[in-house]
């Protein structure tokens, strides 16, 4: 398509624009499946004759009108299976559509939406069509409906929904309190031991004029369940610093050891606190195919999913943040996933970027991975910069700190320090540790780069690892090294060498890293590859050492990928 850039062409489609949008409001095709308004005169206000049960899988739970004069028609799933819905006809007129229904799910139908009726009521006979998992395609038969259009619709479209409620739920196990609004949201502190579900998407963007500009309240200890059923939460703001008897914003404080979180979204998300992480502040329950997306701005401690697992496990989550470090802080300990983890993580995923002013532990995934903590089947991509105040900095790629085990898992964050007076940093751990039970990792990598300015003036920088004291087991770095001439303590895999090391079966890109030593001093169980680019793919194919050759070493029938018809590096399936 060109686009004019004419200023009176450019006027005129904007105009258009404008009258096409007030031409489709006025004829009340603006309510798309599951929409329903948040404005207190447009909830539900009468029943229109509730209908039991429909011949097939699907249940009709309600049908009402609202205020405005909507039909509406909510049907549930208990076919014991997912199913497809494909379209809805109205008196045969077919209307289109690809949405799917968990097993006992159900989806909010806005008839109106589906026919062009201005100023009138109309009968229309509805039906319903989907396919089952197995793909055969069903109907179910709704009888006459009446859809009332004499009302006007003045909501903009478009407009994410905060209620789509017939019934709230009692926070049984059995039925669970359905969270509609921002309000019920925050409104689980009266019950912390109770079961929740999402009903709904819900856009909270109003929180930021909440409690006179502090915005949401951190949830407390939470022991019950919230079920997002995959829906999301949008534009959360919560503003508690260090002068607040709050020190943190999250949306828990404390998720306790009998509590869970699953298939929870959160989106557009922005914590102001002395500490900050996108769910919860402490996990000693259960967190599961959750994720968060937003803005950090933090003092101290961060973690983009939870700040501390403290005994409590994380399971196919990701984190998507940004988290800033304002220059009036004096320490940061950071993870792009977690700040502190002395739990289990598994199958998750930190994304995004860190921006750090003063010294501390950093990691892209984990700041520390303390005693007691495990980590397997993981990867960070946060790219991290260290600006001109930075100092005694302990940092890698992955984890800023290891006192455990870490396995299968990788990096491909980038590090960029402005200035550095004395700082232990790897491409993928800063500093590993061993201690009474581990200070281990295995069948992991790194790649990305570390960049040092000329005024970086002491430290230890390695392509894998800072300063090693624990077991590195069938590891390899192919992280690029962009460091001045004169850098003292500077390795293509490990920096330093400590107590009680061990390195096996591990390798490094010479290459990449422009030097030829893999320890600063020497070391057993470390090999160099791609001298003057001569093995460009080496980490690409999975037969290679340390990974192969295959079926031994790492396992890539169901945890890596091979990638080297693609020649990139192995990823997790």
């Amino acid at each position: 398509m060109k686009i004019s850039k004419n200023p009176k062409a450019q006027g005129t489609i904007e105009y258009l624009v404008i009258i096409a949008v007030v031409v489709v409001i006025s004829l009340v095709v603006v309510s798309l499946m599951t929409t329903i308004f948040s404005s207190p005169a447009n909830q539900i206000t009468s029943t229109a004759g509730k209908i039991s049960s429909a011949t097939g899988s699907i249940t009709i739970v309600d049908s009402a009108t609202d205020s405005t004069g909507k039909t509406i028609v909510r049907v549930k799933n208990n076919s014991g299976e997912n199913i497809s819905l494909t379209k809805v006809t109205l008196n045969g007129v077919e209307n289109d559509f690809s949405e799917n229904i968990s097993l006992n799910d159900a989806k909010t139908l806005s008839l109106n939406s589906l026919v062009n009726c201005t100023n009138e009521n109309k009968t229309y006979v509805v039906k319903i069509y989907y396919t089952t998992q197995n793909g055969l395609t069903k109907e179910v038969n709704l009888g006459e409906m009446k859809i009332d259009c004499t009302e006007q619709i003045t909501t903009p479209p478009n407009v994410i929904p905060t209620t789509s409620c017939f019934s709230t739920g009692t926070g049984a196990l059995s039925t669970p309190k359905i969270i509609c609004d921002c309000n019920a949201l925050q409104n689980i502190n009266q019950n912390l031991d109770w079961n929740y579900e999402l009903g709904t998407d819900i856009n909270c963007s109003l929180t930021k004029t909440w409690n006179s500009g502090k915005g949401f309240d951190p949830i407390n200890t939470f022991t019950g369940s919230l079920d997002g059923k995959t829906h999301t939460i949008y534009s959360l703001f919560s503003n508690h610093n260090y002068l607040d008897p709050i020190r943190w914003s999250s949306l828990f404080t404390e998720v306790g050891s009998s509590g869970s979180i699953s298939n929870l979204n959160l989106s557009d998300l922005n914590w102001i606190g002395e500490e900050s992480a996108g769910i919860a502040y402490v996990n000693s329950g259960t967190i599961t195919n959750c994720s968060v997306a937003g803005t950090l701005l933090v003092e101290d401690e961060a973690g983009g999913l939870v700040s501390r697992n403290d005994g409590g496990t994380i399971r196919n989550s990701t984190s998507n943040v940004t988290i800033l470090q304002p220059i009036t802080a004096s320490e940061a300990n950071i993870g792009g996933f977690v700040s502190y983890n002395r739990g289990d993580i598994y199958n998750s995923v930190a994304m995004g970027k860190a921006i750090i002013y003063y010294s501390g532990v950093q990691g892209g995934f984990a700041g520390v991975n303390d005693r007691g903590g495990h980590i397997y089947n993981s990867y960070s991509a946060v790219d991290i910069n260290i600006l001109p105040t930075g100092s005694n900095i302990m940092m890698g790629g992955f984890v800023g700190q290891n006192f455990e085990t870490i396995d299968n898992s990788f990096t491909s964050g980038n590090i960029f320090l402005a200035e550095n007076y004395y700082s232990i940093i790897g491409g993928f751990a800063g500093y590993n540790v061993i201690s009474s039970s581990a200070g281990t990792i295995t069948n992991s990598y790194s790649t990305g780069s570390i960049y040092c300015s000329n005024l970086c003036t002491d430290g230890m920088v390695g392509g894998f690892i800072g300063e090693n004291r624990g077991a590195l087991v069938n590891t390899f770095s192919a992280t690029e090294l962009i460091l001045p001439a004169a850098f003292p303590r500077k390795s293509g895999f490990a920096a330093t060498l400590t107590d009680a090391w061990s390195i096996t079966n591990s390798y490094y890109d010479i290459n990449k890293t422009g030097l030829a030593t893999c320890c600063s001093i020497a070391c057993a169980g470390c090999t160099g590859k791609n001298t003057a680019n001569s093995e460009p793919n080496y980490f690409f194919d999975g037969n290679n050492p340390p990974m192969g050759p295959k079926p031994t070493s790492w396992d890539f029938t169901t945890i890596w990928n091979d990638n080297n018809s693609t020649l990139q590096y192995p990823t997790l399936k």
